[in-house]
């Protein structure tokens, strides 16, 4: 279905796509997915990190101070490594 015949869509208002704001939206689009991949690396080896941590006999307090994650995290990390 063509988006100009749909029932919401109102005429008045539709403009030309801007080719410089639809490429920095683009771009902006871009460097999110990749930090937000990055962001998703960096989670997963601190949390093999703190897996370690606990398999080497830290405590949870210890393993706290260390990373400034929650007990409660480091908890449920622990319980999905079926530590």
């Amino acid at each position: 279905m063509d988006p100009i015949d749909r029932p919401d869509f109102n005429r008045s208002r539709y403009r030309e796509p801007n080719p410089e704001l639809m490429a920095q939206a683009r771009g902006q689009a871009a460097l999110f997915r990749s930090a937000q991949k990055a962001a998703n690396d960096e989670k997963a080896r601190l949390n093999g990190l703190i897996i370690e941590l606990y398999e080497a006999g830290h405590s949870y307090r210890q393993i706290r101070e260390a990373t400034g994650m929650s007990i409660q995290y480091i908890q449920l990390l622990v319980a999905k490594a079926g530590i």
